[in-house]
């Protein structure tokens, strides 16, 4: 008798599994899929209960798969949240440890719990747009904030924010290769038909007063100083205004990272004769992501560039900057790298290294940045970007100019200055021990490259509103730290 009931129970159980689906196979209640229920469908006491209530669940028949329609659309796509609420709580209620919590979570937020697979991911993606950008400069933080997924401002974001809530997708763009012009020269006339041999006599070119003067262990330092009073102007770099402009340096020292930043970089290239840029939230927002990568690599003396094409577009050129000063700012990244300058050669058509931040600040070409700054323990990276980018071969006479008349700089034994407000301004001062230090008055630039040897806190630059030198050591009396020191 045993035997045959189990035979009929296994013959029944074949059945049940080996037969059609049913299409009416749908739970009655709403909890079926809690584990407390399916636990107890072979309960002997309840489990009759849970079956005739739960007989999906309790797996009693079996139910048809879902028919995925011919056209998958955003509109009819069955991978959908229940709730408008789902954004809020997805990410801390999907995976929660409460199980009735965890269980109607997924019940009704099966998109935003990725249960299942929305028909705008199996669409190709929509072709990029170049005309794909915010209206509005607030549209990156709100975007960060979540408005785009609020449903009482989602019309209102998919609108006026369509990059940032990613209802379309910007191109990246790549910039075209530019081809120097080729140098036209007018014919000479000919006034005979007889030949005509014309002879000249080169003068030699007239000795410049700039020196480089390197100071090393093995080479005996120079007595005396090299002085220069104004930047050599080659006959071939143009200046791009016609009259120097009074640059105005704008105070945003307690100011926001982007009105700091934008201020130092409109004032250094107005001294250049440079055009003025617009700050990008765009630009910003990429500055920021790979800030947040710089932090999680750590490195304050080795900072590796961003990856075109996924850090950035082609198009867009970058400065990067790390401090271990808990007081470290934006400007005084700024200032490091506009005091490249004072080393740099105008009129030369390749890229320096050692002044590759300064040619990229006041690239002529560049119309916008963005800036950010990150602080991370005791670790701060500042990062801008630039569009367009600068530092192309070929093309640095056209983008970088010489300071404005009005801009002095020396270059001295032990570092160099430029004041921007006066040619009267500079000069080297000798002092004990034969330190022979720049020192430059009102708005001015000072750069103090660190001797060989020395031990401790140095500063290499700083700006100053009234005066900037080189300090060879300290004076804690009068708050005066070695290396640069500006007031």
């Amino acid at each position: 008798m045993k035997i045959f009931i189990c035979l009929a129970t296994a013959c029944l159980q074949f059945f049940v599994l080996s037969k059609a689906c049913d299409p009416d196979c749908k739970d009655k209640v709403t909890n079926c899929d809690l584990d407390v229920i399916t636990q107890n469908c072979q309960n002997p006491f309840i489990g009759y209960f849970v079956r005739t209530r739960c007989p999906a669940a309790c797996k009693v028949c079996t139910p048809c798969a879902p028919v995925q329609p011919r056209s998958c659309t955003p509109e009819n796509d069955p991978c959908q949240d229940k709730s408008k609420n789902c954004y809020l709580f997805a990410p801390t209620h999907c995976q929660s440890s409460n199980p009735i919590t965890k269980a109607l979570v997924k019940r009704n937020c099966k998109k935003s719990c990725r249960l299942c697979t929305p028909c705008e991911s199996l669409l190709e993606p929509p072709p990029c747009d170049p005309e794909c950008a915010d209206k509005l400069t607030e549209c990156p933080p709100w975007s960060e904030g979540g408005y785009c997924k609020n449903p009482l401002h989602a019309k209102f974001m998919k609108k006026n924010c369509p990059l940032s809530c990613g209802v379309c997708t910007q191109c990246l763009l790549v910039r075209p290769p530019k081809v120097p012009q080729p140098e036209i020269r007018p014919p000479q006339p000919v006034t005979t038909t007889e030949p005509v041999v014309i002879v000249t006599t080169e003068e030699p070119a007239p000795e410049t007063t700039m020196q480089s003067v390197v100071t090393t262990a093995s080479a005996p330092q120079t007595t005396g100083r090299s002085v220069r009073t104004t930047a050599p102007k080659p006959e071939t770099t143009p200046q791009m205004t016609g009259s120097s402009p009074k640059c105005i340096r704008g105070e945003a020292r307690e100011a926001h990272v982007s009105t700091q930043c934008l201020n130092a970089h409109n004032y250094y290239r107005c001294l250049h004769g440079s055009k003025p840029l617009k700050y990008d939230y765009r630009l910003q927002k990429s500055a920021e992501n790979y800030a947040k990568k710089l932090a999680q690599m750590g490195s304050v003396t080795n900072l590796e560039s961003s990856i075109i094409g996924l850090d950035r577009a082609d198009v867009i050129g970058e400065n990067l900057a790390a401090s271990t000063d808990k007081d470290y700012s934006i400007s005084q990244a700024i200032t490091a790298w506009y005091a490249e300058s004072m080393t740099y050669n105008y009129g030369i058509e390749e890229v320096e290294e050692a002044s590759a931040h300064f040619t990229q600040m006041i690239w002529n070409e560049t119309k916008s940045i963005g800036c950010a700054l990150r602080k991370v323990n005791n670790k701060i990276f500042a990062v801008v970007h630039y569009e367009v980018g600068g530092n192309e071969p070929g093309f640095f006479i056209d983008n970088v100019g010489i300071p404005n008349e009005d801009v002095c700089q020396i270059d001295c034994n032990n570092g160099y200055c430029q004041g921007n407000e006066g040619k009267h301004s500079c000069q080297c001062d000798s002092r004990e021990g034969g330190y022979d230090a720049p020192m430059c008055a009102e708005r001015c630039v000072v750069q103090c490259p660190k001797p060989q040897g020395h031990t401790g806190q140095w500063m290499s630059s700083c700006e100053g509103r009234f005066l900037c030198t080189c300090s060879k050591k300290p004076i804690p009396e009068r708050n005066i730290h070695a290396g640069a020191f500006c007031r």
